[in-house]
C-alpha cells in the first residue's frame, strides 16, 4: 500500500541522537494542519507516553523547506520533514546532507489522495482514474513522469485506508507543541 514517512532531522553538528534527546529543544514545524510536519510529532509523543511540555518551544516556519533552513541556521533544533519533500530537497541540493542528520523516521502514514472535483463528470473521472492506475514504471516515458513526481505508481484505495490516521489524530488532539 502507498505509505510515506516523516524524517525527524537535526543539525549534523548537534548532539541529538534519538527522539528522547530532544527534550527541552526547539521544534520547527511547517503548519498546524500538516500531517507530516506537525501531527506526526504530536502522535509520536503520545506513542512514547511523553505528553506534557516535551519541547521548550516550537516555531511555525510556514513550509518544510523553511524548517530545514531553520535547522541549518540553528534557529531550531529539530523538524519533521515529509519524505517526498526530503527526497526532492536532497535530490536538488545534495550538499545539504552534510549539514543535516535524520535521527528517526516517523510513520508510516497513508500518502495523500489524488482528489478531483465532485462536479467532474463521471465518464471523465473514470477515464482519468484508469489512466493513472495504468501508468507503468516499465514504460520509459511514463517512468520519467513518475520519477519527476517521486512516485512509483498510483493505487486504488478506499476511504477506510485513512481510518487509522483519524484515530491517531483524535488520540493526539490534546497534545500541544
Amino acid at each position: 500500500m502507498p505509505y510515506y514517512y516523516s524524517h525527524l532531522i537535526v543539525n549534523s553538528k548537534s548532539n541529538y541522537k534519538v527522539f528522547q534527546d530532544l527534550k527541552g529543544s526547539k521544534l520547527a514545524y511547517n503548519e498546524e494542519s500538516s500531517l507530516s510536519g506537525y501531527f506526526v510529532v504530536k502522535h509520536h509523543l503520545v506513542k512514547l507516553g511523553l505528553q506534557g511540555s516535551f519541547f521548550s518551544s516550537s516555531v511555525k516556519s510556514g513550509a518544510h523547506v523553511n524548517s530545514i533552513t531553520m535547522i541549518i541556521d540553528n534557529k531550531a533544533d529539530c523538524a519533521a520533514i515529509d519524505s517526498q519533500i526530503w527526497t526532492e530537497v536532497v535530490k536538488t541540493n545534495p550538499g545539504l546532507l552534510s549539514s543535516l542528520r535524520i535521527i528517526e523516521l516517523l510513520g508510516p502514514y497513508p500518502v495523500q489522495p489524488f482528489v478531483v472535483s465532485s462536479n467532474m463528470p463521471h465518464p471523465l473521472y473514470s477515464k482519468l482514474k484508469q489512466s493513472l492506475l495504468q501508468l507503468s514504471y516499465d514504460n520509459g516515458q511514463e517512468k520519467n513522469a513518475l520519477d519527476r513526481c517521486n512516485l512509483l505508481k498510483f493505487t486504488d484505495i478506499t476511504d477506510g485506508f485513512y481510518n487509522q490516521v483519524e484515530t491517531d489524530l483524535a488520540r493526539a488532539a490534546d497534545i500541544s507543541l
